[in-house]
């Protein structure tokens, strides 16, 4: 009779994050238990501790998976040669692509932090990924992350994908996108102040 080899634990490790990134986002952290995490991903409870001790950590994993997926699709979807209006407008695509998609549960840091506002580990991970969007912004803009025009298109991203979770409709985003690009526009005009 044949086996198939153990899983190697990189492979467990990758099955219980995709798992955890499924049923997280679509029925909350606190809504699903590890025990399901652990039984829909295949892995055991021995690799589920051993990769992450608790789930916490892998909750900690989820969300940093989160970000640096933001992070790639952000940039997957950035075209320099555009000017730094039209380069928002690319932004705000991508929320709007997900929302076209019935998959769609709102911004997974926003939900985390609505589950677990007290949890200094999620608020770090949740702040670095506004540090790296409003580099993002920046970089997109040539501003200073500093400047209140990055603040104001965070803003606007955060609240289109909030109107678009509250609504089911892609339309906050598509207004949100529309009302960043004249505050760029505007601020391109009266000389980046």
């Amino acid at each position: 009779m044949a086996t198939s080899p153990p899983a190697s634990p990189l492979k467990s490790r990758d099955r219980l994050v995709a798992t955890a990134t499924k049923l997280f986002y679509a029925n909350g952290i606190n809504a699903t238990g590890i025990d399901t995490v652990i039984a829909e991903s295949g892995a055991t409870k021995g690799s589920m501790y051993h990769h992450f001790h608790n789930k916490d950590g892998l909750v900690a994993a989820y969300l940093r998976g989160e970000a640096n997926g933001w992070h790639e699709a952000a940039t997957g979807v950035d075209d320099s040669s555009k000017s730094p209006v039209e380069r928002v407008a690319l932004m705000f695509t991508i929320p709007a692509t997900a929302i076209a998609t019935d998959s769609f549960h709102g911004c997974p840091f926003t939900n985390a932090m609505v589950e677990r506002p007290a949890d200094p580990a999620i608020a770090e991970i949740v702040g670095d990924y506004r540090r790296v969007m409003a580099e993002h912004v920046a970089d997109l803009i040539g501003a200073k992350t500093t400047d209140t025009v990055v603040a104001q298109v965070v803003v606007l991203y955060d609240g289109g994908v909030t109107g678009a979770k509250q609504t089911r409709s892609a339309a906050p985003v598509a207004t949100a996108s529309a009302m960043a690009q004249n505050v760029v526009r505007a601020w391109l005009k009266t000389g980046r102040d």
